[in-house]
């Protein structure tokens, strides 16, 4: 005799939505200086919890994020505060629910910032020349992507030499509870 035959969980290619509350660290290298010439290059990784469009009984619960970002003008503390359409790269690695989704990568294209108390930055610049977000795999719907990042803001006293001593610069940057990350 045999026993009962399980079905495969499903692994999918997601069309719908979905919605993250993410967290995590960037890393800046080189380090946010007032004084740097050089572009600087942006990396992360975050992660968070899901919701969304339930497709084939798999519904997205968590997603882990690289992020990366080469600037194209120099990578100064000033420039956290300007607006730019250079483009954020994000590789998103899913788990669901019922079963598998495959990966996306997503194109954002630069960012604003947004204000206290919430102080942070917003994703794509919806001002840039062309705002429209990009996202291939998994989610690519529409093309629509847009996150927020809520960070801990960071000490500006490390932008400039003090006492004599060079500047320090900004290293890192957290992204704090209260981010999210949206594909339609």
């Amino acid at each position: 005799m045999s026993g009962p035959v399980s079905a495969a969980k499903p692994t999918i290619t997601a069309v719908g939505n979905v919605s993250c509350a993410i967290t995590g660290k960037v890393k800046i290298d080189p380090p946010l200086k007032n004084t740097n010439t050089a572009p600087s290059t942006v990396t992360g990784k975050l992660k968070g919890t899901c919701t969304g469009s339930t497709e084939s009984g798999v519904t997205p619960s968590k997603v882990k994020i690289g992020l990366s970002l080469a600037t194209t003008g120099p990578g100064t503390c000033n420039g956290l505060a300007t607006p730019t359409s250079d483009p954020f790269t994000l590789s998103l690695a899913w788990k669901g629910s019922g079963g598998k989704i495959n990966p996306s990568t997503a194109t954002l294209k630069g960012f604003v910032v947004t204000a206290v108390p919430d102080f942070g930055f917003d994703l794509p610049n919806p001002n840039a020349s062309n705002p429209k977000s990009t996202v291939t795999g998994s989610y690519a719907g529409t093309n629509n992507a847009t996150a927020h990042a809520h960070i801990d803001v960071p000490d500006t006293t490390k932008c400039d030499s003090q006492n004599g001593k060079p500047a320090k610069g900004i290293k890192k940057i957290a992204i704090l509870p209260g981010s999210n990350l949206n594909i339609s």
